[in-house]
């Protein structure tokens, strides 16, 4: 069941290109420190969402509540380290 329009999917796309803007853009030109920002401020974002990936992972992977739970909270903690 997918998230996006093909309007929203291509949005995106265009924003990772624009972001990317062939090594020189925003993201690769980044210092460290605005990269570890960007990922730890990732981390909260995907924090708030857990419930939402949760039931993604149980109906297009078809694990169950708490191996999707485990699965999501696992992935949070290899990240924060």
């Amino acid at each position: 069941m997918p998230q996006f329009t093909t309007s929203q999917a291509l949005a995106a796309l265009t924003s990772s290109e624009k972001a990317w803007n062939g090594g020189s853009g925003e993201w690769p030109t980044m210092s460290l420190k605005g990269r570890i920002e960007a990922i730890q401020n990732f981390i909260v974002e995907l924090k708030t969402k857990r419930e939402e990936i949760v039931n993604v992972l149980m109906w297009e992977i078809g694990k169950n509540v708490g191996d999707a739970e485990s699965e999501f909270d696992r992935t949070i903690q290899f990240i924060e380290m």
